[in-house]
């Protein structure tokens, strides 16, 4: 209930190329949805990146029309800089963009990073 969690979509590949190529070039990791012996190919795509332990990032990609770029955390070493340093880029003014805390449990906090 103390972590942070950022959320933002992008219609139809609207991503900047330059966007696009950075976020991956941080999320090695690949999968695709699997329900026994169908997989959904290009339909679905996941990248991501994670210590396994308190942070964890996901670029997901539906059909190339939605994607959708997401960050959680409840690690105390990550919750400031991830909301400082999305505050500095500016993201939180694109439409799509959420910097949420599961539970709100002080609005506070959230106000200073908007």
């Amino acid at each position: 209930m103390n972590g942070l969690i950022f959320t933002q979509w992008y219609l139809n590949q609207g991503m900047p190329d330059v966007g696009y190529h950075k976020i991956l070039s941080i999320m090695p990791g690949f999968g695709q949805l699997e329900q026994g012996a169908k997989v959904s190919g290009k339909q679905f795509s996941l990248n991501y990146n994670t210590d396994f332990r308190s942070i964890i990032g996901s670029f997901m990609t539906f059909h190339g029309s939605l994607t959708v770029v997401t960050f959680a955390t409840d690690g105390d070493d990550f919750i400031n800089p991830l909301a400082k340093s999305i505050k500095n880029s500016r993201v939180l003014e694109r439409a799509g963009s959420q910097l949420t805390m599961p539970g709100l449990p002080n609005l506070e906090f959230l106000s200073q990073y908007r």
